[in-house]
């Protein structure tokens, strides 16, 4: 009886075992997923303005490591008077804001858009998010 229990908790700790380590891998690949769909909005909504890559300005400031920089504060890049006179820092919660209506956020950007819908905006900040952290 004992030998029959001790194969059963065994063979149950080896079934969580490995639903766990299948749980693990598809939020891996779910979170994978997720960011090359904020890619996939960043480089068809921003990236005819906007580089990725850091020190590569265009129409717009690169957006290389923009959550948790400072607004209006990239050297190389010539920002509109709001912008330069900002005084807060570019974190996801804005960015939120800011992509809903930039015009409505701030009045005088050099920024010619129109906005990004919720599932878009998330993505696209996920996206931003995730390659501000390999700096």
């Amino acid at each position: 009886m004992f030998r029959i229990q001790l194969m059963f908790r065994i063979q149950w700790a080896i079934t969580l075992t490995l639903l766990w380590g299948m749980t693990g891998h598809a939020a891996a690949q779910g979170n994978q997923s997720a960011l090359e769909e904020g890619q996939r909005v960043f480089d068809k909504q921003c990236g005819g303005c906007h580089s990725i890559q850091a020190r590569v300005q265009r129409a717009g400031p690169s957006l290389y490591g923009v959550v948790g920089r400072s607004a209006g504060k990239l050297p190389g890049y010539e920002f509109s008077t709001v912008l330069r006179e900002a005084d807060f820092v570019w974190t996801p919660e804005i960015l939120d804001v800011f992509l809903q209506d930039p015009a409505a956020m701030l009045p005088g950007s050099f920024m010619v858009f129109w906005g990004l819908g919720d599932p878009q905006r998330e993505q696209v900040i996920r996206y931003l998010k995730s390659v501000s952290a390999e700096e």
